[in-house]
């Protein structure tokens, strides 16, 4: 099951709260990759105990690059983007994010392409699988595009149609952003640095119920000027609340927390430069953010 169904960067920014901005502006502005692809020590077990495999799996990944996610290796599947969505999340993960899923515009373009297995009967995978998607979004404003192409290579187990197991998700994520003139035409913002891909891997597990049971955690390679990796610990407390920690390099940035899928108590940002500017904290309530004084989680 792919952790990622990465939203837009707008709405990633959002989620992640004011420490998120860090994250656009290091995707859009990310230098030349250096020759050690180190993960830095992270003061979290869980992340600890991952980050060799995750270092060896992301130097393969940036060593292969888009050939890690070519669709012509594999069967294209003649599905929608909400019947992909529906598929690669499974129907119980499906039905408790309905709502949330529904409420955001789809992407410009959504591909399903399975490299072993089959393609999902009815919306529904079966048995090992593994499989690529890939979504293409357009963000604009009168004077700004932004288009984010999003690659997905995901293996793992289903049963009657939900993942079972351990998940292993790769995703590569390219972002690039545009000045609109007032004739229309579209000019790429140059930073000084190549504009390359951001990747990522992800590690989880889930039980017949599709939850998790154990922390799901993703590394990614930034390589930009503000830093180098970044990574997520998600922790689910009880069936409905989850706790996300996000590292920059090995400082904790951020940490959120939510509900039924939504943004649900303190939003804290623990970055210096955040925190002077009276960005440290934010409470929302069942995804809207309200002023308050105490902001209960429960």
């Amino acid at each position: 099951m792919p952790v990622f169904h990465f939203p837009s960067l707008t709405r990633l920014h959002r989620r992640l709260g004011a420490a998120g901005l860090a994250i656009g502006m290091a995707i859009s502005m990310n230098g030349a990759y250096g020759q050690a692809k180190r993960l830095p020590s992270i003061a979290d077990p869980d992340a600890a105990a991952l980050t060799d495999r995750a270092e060896k799996d992301l130097a393969h990944a940036i060593e292969a690059d888009s050939a890690l996610f070519d669709s012509g290796l594999g069967t294209s599947c003649p599905l929608g983007h909400e019947d992909i969505v529906r598929a690669t999340l499974g129907p119980l993960a499906y039905a408790r994010m309905a709502q949330q899923l529904k409420a955001e515009p789809p992407p410009e373009i959504s591909r399903l392409t399975v490299l072993s297995g089959t393609c999902p009967l009815n919306a529904i995978f079966n048995g090992p699988v593994e499989y690529i998607t890939e979504t293409g979004t357009r963000f604009a404003t009168d004077s700004l595009v932004i288009t984010t192409e999003t690659k997905q290579r995901v293996a793992g187990v289903f049963v009657n149609g939900n993942p079972i197991g351990d998940h292993v998700t790769h995703r590569r994520l390219l972002s690039t952003t545009f000045n609109r003139l007032g004739s229309g035409e579209l000019i790429e913002v140059k930073t000084g640095h190549p504009n390359r891909p951001v990747h990522s891997v992800a590690y989880e597990s889930r039980d017949s119920d599709s939850r998790p049971t154990r922390p799901t955690v993703t590394f990614s390679w930034i390589d930009g000027p503000t830093m180098r990796t970044m990574t997520i610990i998600a922790r689910t407390l009880d069936g409905d609340r989850t706790v996300s920690d996000m590292y920059q390099d090995d400082k904790l940035a951020s940490r959120t927390r939510f509900k039924n899928h939504q943004l649900h108590g303190w939003n804290e940002n623990f970055l210096p430069e955040l925190v002077k500017l009276g960005m440290g904290k934010q409470c929302y309530q069942n995804g809207q953010e309200i002023k308050a004084v105490d902001c209960p989680d429960t």
